[in-house]
This record gives C-alpha cells, structure tokens and sequence, in this order.
C-alpha cells in the first residue's frame, strides 16, 4: 500500500486526459511545497526514463492514473505491473516522444498553474566547469532548483544552435566565435531546471527577472574566465516556451 497521491487525481474532470481514461479527478490542491517535490520527480522520472529508453526497450503503461506519488518517500512509482508485460517496445504506452511527455506534461502544467509559477532552464556553460557548484548555490539562495545534471555534448556546433533558435535577444552573428571557444573545453555542460513566480514578462516575452539572473551571474563570473568573451559563462531561457524546447534538446 502506497500512501500518496494519484497523479491523475490533480487534473481538472473536463482534462483531455481524464475524459479519454474515464477518470473521475478528486482535483486535489497542491500547496507549494507538494507542488514543487512532485515537479522535481517528475522531471527526474522523465529523464531516467529516456536513459533508459536509449539503451533498452521501455515497457509499461505510463497513463497518469499508473502513477503514484509517495508523499512519505517521496518516490513516483507506475503501479500498473500488468502493463509492464502487456506493452513494450513501439506500444504507445511508452512512446517517449509523444505518449509520455503529454502524460507529464498535463500534469506540471497543473501542477504550475496551482503554485503560481514557471519553469525556467539554465545551461552554464563549460568554461565556468570549475564554478559550477559555487553558481549553483548563488542561484538556489532566490530560486527554487527543480533539476540539476551534468550533460555530455556530442556536437557544440549543432547544440549551440539548436540553444538559440527561440532565443529573441541573442545576436546570433556572434555565436560562431562563441562556439569555437567552447570547444576548447571539455565538451559537456551544467543544465539546470528552476521555479521563477515573478518572471516580469516585457513586450517580446523576455523575463526581466531571468535577465537579471543572467547578468548577475556573468558580472560575478567574467573576470574568473580567462580571455572572456559574450555569453560563454551562463545561458538563461527567455521565457518558459524556450525553456520547453531546451528540455527536450538535453533529454
């Protein structure tokens, strides 16, 4: 027996996923603390979940109603054991690229709707590798830290790139430099996921409040990285659509 909370019982009734599943939500409010823990291991099934899916075949249903939050442990686990033996491999079920992640997805944007905040990502880049942990206390005094992990780059070109392409403010003649100076450095990053309640959102959909945490860190930073040069220190989303597409380009 599992003491915690259903995922599925977060939905509004009238929630596509609910409605498909025949699932009479209890809409249960979160307060924020709930909120926050089941965010972060959602996020941290979410990723455990494609890195398995890169070396193995997943199996199970992985429907909401599947999943259980222990509020003691603090643990998601899929309580459906039939449905390990009944769908693996190209079962929708556990598809990665489109089944899953609109199972979770319903499920944080509730879960942000009822804490009132957003989800930013941030990427420091590999010339601060040293710095990492120093940033990351700096950023977790204001901030909540839904998700931290180190990621290997196999391309700098194609991921720098790939980074920017939402990016409204990035000047993007100067990243061809940029990138030749990050590959330099051991090819891997720090990618973080955190909590923004006040973004300040201006005209072209630019946080104000991410702006300042980029420009605080970098002013910190820039006289720590030998021969600096723009925006080799931390990269912040823009807003929490960026922040979306640059999840899934680290999953």
């Amino acid at each position: 027996y599992i003491e915690g909370i259903n995922l599925m019982d977060i939905l509004k009734k009238q929630d596509e996923k609910c409605l498909i599943a025949g699932w009479d939500s209890k809409e249960l409010k979160l307060n924020f603390e709930t909120g926050k823990d089941i965010l972060k291991h959602l996020l941290y099934l979410e990723n455990k979940l494609h890195e398995y899916g890169k070396i193995y075949s997943l199996r199970g249903d992985w429907f909401l109603h599947n999943l259980i939050y222990d509020i003691k442990k603090k643990q998601i686990y899929n309580v459906d054991l039939e449905g390990f033996y009944s769908y693996y491999g190209n079962s929708p079920m556990c598809d990665l690229k489109s089944y899953i992640p609109s199972q979770f997805n319903a499920c944080k944007k509730e879960i942000l709707n009822q804490i009132n905040s957003n989800i930013f990502t941030i990427i420091l880049w590999n010339p601060v590798e040293k710095y990492y942990n120093e940033i990351e206390n700096i950023i977790k005094k204001d901030f909540t830290i839904l998700f931290n992990s180190e990621k290997s780059i196999n391309n700098m070109k194609t991921f720098v790139d790939k980074v920017y392409e939402l990016d409204v403010r990035c000047h993007k003649p100067y990243l061809p430099k940029k990138i030749e100076i990050l590959e330099k450095y051991k090819q891997k990053v720090k990618f973080l996921m955190i909590l923004i309640d006040n973004p300040k959102y201006d005209k072209q959909n630019v946080s104000h409040t991410a702006v300042h945490l980029k420009e605080k860190i970098r002013s910190e930073y820039k006289e720590k990285i030998e021969d600096y040069y723009k925006d080799i220190i931390i990269h912040v989303s823009d807003n929490s659509i960026e922040a979306e597409n640059i999840y899934k380009l680290m999953l």
